[in-house]
């Protein structure tokens, strides 16, 4: 069974899934399933992992993951 999770709650449960992921020392990198969607359908969920459109127009998961990934960043020595 497939779980869609609405758009507007993408944003957040993005910023908490790295979250999970970077409480555990053990956990160095998180990588990101796809930058780009890779295609426009409705009915096909696989079209729809990016964060941003398969035109390149950023979705609002990418802001909070641009931001997230900002505040998270340890300054270079």
């Amino acid at each position: 069974r497939t779980i869609i999770v609405p758009p507007g709650m993408r944003p957040e449960y993005l910023v908490e899934a790295l979250k999970i992921c970077l409480s555990y020392p053990q956990i160095k990198k998180v990588f990101w399933y796809g930058l780009r969607d890779v295609g426009a359908s409705a009915f096909d969920s696989e079209h729809h992992f990016g964060l941003v459109t398969n035109d390149l127009k950023p979705k609002p998961s990418y802001g909070a993951y641009r931001d997230f990934i900002r505040r998270w960043e340890k300054p270079k020595q």
